[in-house]
């Protein structure tokens, strides 16, 4: 099922006829199946299933971090190689993703300043710039009176903050959010997720995986995965 777009907005990640195998007990198991869809500039789209339907795999696809067992994976309008690390890491230099957790996954030996640079420590900018860019990002996100503290001193809240402004810190054109609330009480979700939709309406593109269906309507598009495929609510 090809899920469609507005013509006017460019096409950042498409994939075609993409499927998605693991080994089980009784042979391959076929998570995704055939699956074609497109995420575009602008969009905010919400993917909801059952525990075990793909939807974190899916994500990963869609992010560039795992290949299919099948079909064709484009990234701005070229078909990626998975077996090419390098060059799948050339591409997301160009117009990078930016990727937020449940757990956060940031460093805790790290200051909150050294954990929002890290991506930009990989692009191999100056140690003055990667400061004053995430410095930068902190105070548009409200936390830059934290960025000498160690992510154990923050509450769950200020830790997603966090994972957010180092996912903004390369400037991304697509931010990939899995569960990003799902760590969190429903005061600081809702602050999350207000952030969220600030940022894709400042036109960033949002795709973001949750179990909850109230935060799942907030967003412009939603996508429910059902036996490998995609169901368009």
């Amino acid at each position: 099922m090809m899920v469609h777009q507005p013509e006017s907005a460019a096409t950042l990640v498409a994939l075609q006829s993409v499927s998605q195998c693991y080994p089980g007990r009784q042979g391959m198991v076929k998570v995704l199946d055939e699956v074609s869809l497109s995420v575009c500039q602008g969009d905010f789209i919400a993917i909801t299933g059952e525990s075990g339907s793909g939807k974190s795999t899916l994500l990963n696809i869609i992010g560039l971090l795992m290949p299919p067992s099948s079909g064709v994976v484009n990234y701005q309008g070229r078909p990626v190689s998975f077996g090419r690390g390098a060059e799948v890491a050339q591409r997301a230099a160009g117009r990078p993703i930016g990727f937020v957790f449940q757990q956060f996954n940031l460093i805790p030996s790290l200051s909150v300043l050294d954990n929002v640079a890290l991506p930009l420590l990989y692009q191999g900018l100056a140690p003055a710039a990667r400061a004053a860019q995430s410095l930068a990002v902190l105070e548009t996100l409200g936390i830059a009176d934290k960025a000498g503290q160690r992510p154990d001193d923050l509450s769950g809240g200020q830790k997603q903050r966090v994972a957010i402004a180092r996912a903004l810190v390369a400037q991304p054109a697509l931010m990939i959010a899995d569960e990003p609330t799902g760590s969190l009480d429903p005061r600081h979700a809702d602050e999350v997720m207000t952030l969220l939709c600030e940022l894709n309406q400042a036109g960033m593109a949002l795709v973001m995986v949750t179990h909850d269906l109230a935060l799942a309507a907030r967003a412009k598009s939603r996508w429910r995965i059902a036996a490998g495929r995609i169901v368009h609510d």
